[in-house]
């Protein structure tokens, strides 16, 4: 049961959470949460059929198919993500709003809809995929049945009440900085996300490996319930390779300074300037 709770855990809270951050985005901007629904729908219709054919796709490419579909799953949703806060953080730096109500913007925010939506299907087809195959393995042993079931269940009742934890943390306790720390989030788990793709084609052997980094696995074990939500949350590997520590800053630096150099170059385009 624990190991299902686990397992449960961290494809549910990932994806919760980042439904949870870009709910915080829509409202603020006053976008409809319209775009959740079908998002749902669309995520869940594509997990079952991965789930249908992934021992196919596991034989695609020599026996890596499973590995290279997973790792640009992961750099698609990493990028949408990036893009996303990326143009938020330029919202905030126009001030768009008035007495702190949003603007309405019908063309930029049905752009912005259509990149929620996109981020949360494909996060929710990769996360559920791995869930339902998780699960129906467990199950073709009787005696793992209730325990899967009912640890499957824990999980994802865990990661789903987080994720509405922080929403309301971010919504209603500061919602002066709801904003903010959910960027920093979306970045944090945007580069996380990269680094666990680089690792996939690093296990289909389409990039060499290196050793660990450094190994924290005595402080915090990656497996544990709070190594868990670490993952989820800041992308946490106790045993990180020198590829993933360098990809995994370099995202954070350029996903923070990039919003102040297009700022300062419009700044210096403008005529006021």
């Amino acid at each position: 049961m624990i190991d299902a709770l686990i397992i449960t855990l961290r494809e549910t809270l990932e994806a919760s959470l980042i439904i949870s951050f870009l709910l915080i985005f829509s409202k603020v901007q006053g976008i409809s949460f319209r775009w959740l629904i079908y998002a749902l729908i669309t995520g869940l219709i594509i997990a079952f059929v991965f789930a249908q054919q992934m021992p196919e796709i596991s034989e695609l490419g020599d026996g890596i198919g499973q590995e290279v579909l997973q790792s640009g799953i992961l750099f698609c949703i990493a990028m949408t993500l990036l893009i996303i806060q990326f143009f938020i953080a330029i919202r905030e730096n126009n001030n768009l709003s008035v007495n702190n109500q949003p603007i309405s913007n019908q063309q930029g925010d049905n752009a912005f809809s259509y990149y929620y939506g996109l981020a949360i299907s494909t996060a929710i087809s990769l996360e559920g995929a791995e869930i339902m195959i998780y699960i129906h393995s467990q199950l073709q042993i009787s005696e793992n049945t209730a325990p899967s079931i009912t640890g499957g269940f824990l999980g994802l009742g865990i990661g789903i009440s987080m994720a509405v934890i922080f929403y309301y943390l971010l919504t209603q306790i500061i919602p002066k900085y709801g904003v903010l720390l959910s960027r920093i989030f979306i970045i944090l788990i945007s580069a996380a996300m990269l680094s666990q793709s680089l690792t996939f084609l690093m296990q289909a052997g389409l990039i060499e490996s290196d050793l660990p980094f450094w190994n924290t696995d005595w402080i915090v074990s990656e497996t544990s319930f709070i190594g868990q939500i670490l993952y989820s949350l800041i992308g946490y590997e106790s045993t990180p390779t020198f590829s993933q520590v360098v990809l995994y800053i370099s995202t954070i630096v350029l996903a923070f300074i990039t919003p102040f150099i297009h700022a300062k170059y419009h700044s210096r385009l403008s005529p006021d300037a």
